[in-house]
């Protein structure tokens, strides 16, 4: 069976390549948003902070954004952001015009609607739903037809994957699909589930059933990226918080998936 076991054994567990990659002499500042009663990712951290990543934790209502920040990580709120906050993120992407920063936001099929936080994701091409997405094939799933298996594909996130075929579990999915975005902005699908899948809304009731014509792949993982000559800035969404809880699970791409993304962000 599937379960979490200590983080620290990644490094033990066919992820020492990944986690080479990213260690590097310049260290990495990560900026965590706090304020929003968001998920603890304390678990995961650890992970990172050996590959010279360093974290702190930030109030955007009270505190600002340092200049040598290098990623904002927003964890699963469940309180919106005010109109305040996004202009602070909005800025920090823009960084002056010079572009050069990146954000990762992880969803939660338990969040509500958030549209600040949401409106300011669409435009980067993320658009995020609600509801909670159900895999209708049997054989693409753990346990329940919550936790469904998604397999990557190669794309500049994901290339240097060794196994394409080693399944990732993605639990517990917000819905996600590729949006059209501002102008300026292009999209990446990085992981994506099945074909065989169905959004069931928030306020679906009793009765609510669907058809045959209503399957179609959901977003797992979507990257927005906003260019100029120099540098490029940009957002990566995951649509499952459990789907972290996962990445040190040997015998799953969980943990290769998500330090070799965060290894081109």
């Amino acid at each position: 069976t599937y379960q979490v076991v200590d983080t620290y054994s990644l490094v033990e567990q066919a992820l020492d390549s990944a986690l080479e990659y990213v260690a590097g002499t310049n260290p990495v500042n990560v900026a965590i948003i706090t304020g929003h009663e968001d998920q603890d990712i304390s678990s995961i951290t650890p992970v990172f902070e050996r590959s010279n990543y360093v974290f702190d934790s930030v109030s955007l209502l009270t505190g600002e954004i340092k200049e040598t920040t290098n990623l904002v990580l927003i964890a699963a709120p469940t309180v919106d952001f005010t109109t305040e906050e996004i202009a602070k993120l909005e800025a920090y992407l823009d960084n002056g015009g010079s572009l050069g920063k990146s954000l990762v936001y992880i969803g939660a099929a338990t969040q509500s609607e958030l549209p600040n936080l949401e409106a300011f994701l669409a435009k980067w091409g993320i658009d995020v739903q609600d509801g909670l997405i159900y895999e209708l094939d049997a054989n693409a799933v753990y346990d329940n037809q919550l936790s469904p298996f998604v397999y990557p594909t190669e794309n500049e996130y994901t290339d240097r994957l060794t196994n394409y075929q080693l399944e990732v579990l993605a639990p517990y999915l917000k819905p996600m699909e590729i949006g059209e975005g501002e102008e300026g902005v292009e999209v990446t699908s990085i992981l994506a589930t099945n074909e065989t899948c169905v959004r069931k809304p928030a306020d679906a009731g009793e009765d609510w059933d669907y058809s045959r014509d209503d399957l179609q792949s959901y977003q797992v993982a979507l990257a927005g990226v906003k260019s100029n000559e120099q540098s490029k800035s940009q957002v990566v969404a995951f649509a499952s918080m459990e789907l972290f809880g996962y990445i040190s699970e040997p015998v799953l791409n969980n943990g290769n998936l998500v330090l070799n993304v965060f290894n081109q962000i």
